[in-house]
């Protein structure tokens, strides 16, 4: 019984730590791009060019945001589109041409997500661009879908039938899965993006746990922990 009690003792101990150490590459990670969006958002001769565009139509205006967004983009390759909306949320100039002219939802908060079919929803960072304090459009960044992946895919701590998920709450109160396990495809019904499991309610419930007898998406039993990452709202499993 002491053997058993000290290897369960370990086990806990090292999914406590890997929960850690995951949920801080998280929170790097996504916490340098919001960064990176403050820095974009606010600079001066962006908010320029945007407000040159929005009262004239100044086509040098809209050259200029463009090859800066082409540049950002090429600068930063985790960035899928980075883009310059205008108050009603027309796309006016963005690091993918095909986006120009389209009309985008803004988002409520410093970001939120874009439904993805068959995939987890991709990250959408939103920013205001100000002149003498108004808002006259926005800076949006939408990331890729493998944003997470080496994070998902690095199963070096915890083995091949192990595995990372990355859950959020949405304002409906809905959870729902950012970076889905690597085991999703057999996942019961809900599937990659859809969270329900036993092991995802107590996770997001306790925030900071360890399980030792819970069920996942498969239906398996499994021992896990998880995380809280504050800044982001979300929880690591």
């Amino acid at each position: 019984q002491f053997v058993a009690r000290e290897q369960a003792k370990n086990v806990r101990e090292n999914l406590e730590t890997i929960a850690v150490l995951q949920a801080a590459r998280v929170g790097d990670l996504v916490g340098f791009y919001l960064a990176q969006a403050d820095a974009l958002s606010s600079q001066a001769s962006r908010a320029q060019d945007l407000d040159a565009f929005n009262r004239t139509g100044d086509p040098l205006a809209r050259q200029r945001m463009d090859a800066s967004l082409a540049a950002t983009g090429q600068i930063f390759p985790d960035m899928r589109s980075v883009s310059v909306l205008d108050v009603s949320g027309r796309v006016v100039a963005s690091s993918d041409p095909s986006l120009v002219g389209t009309v985008l939802i803004r988002s409520f908060g410093p970001f939120d997500f874009l439904p993805v079919e068959n995939g987890a929803p991709r990250l959408r960072i939103d920013r205001d661009i100000r002149t003498a304090g108004i808002a006259i459009g926005a800076l949006e960044i939408v990331m890729r879908d493998d944003l997470l992946a080496a994070i998902a895919n690095d199963l070096s701590s915890v083995g091949p039938t192990g595995g990372f998920e990355l859950m959020a709450r949405a304002s409906n109160g809905t959870v729902f899965s950012l970076l889905p396990p690597p085991f999703a495809q057999d996942a019961a019904p809900g599937g990659p993006g859809r969270s329900g499991s036993s092991l995802e309610a107590q996770a997001m419930d306790q925030r900071d746990g360890f399980y030792l007898r819970s069920t996942d998406d498969r239906g398996a039993s499994v021992v896990a922990a998880s995380r809280d990452i504050p800044e982001l709202g979300w929880v690591l499993v």
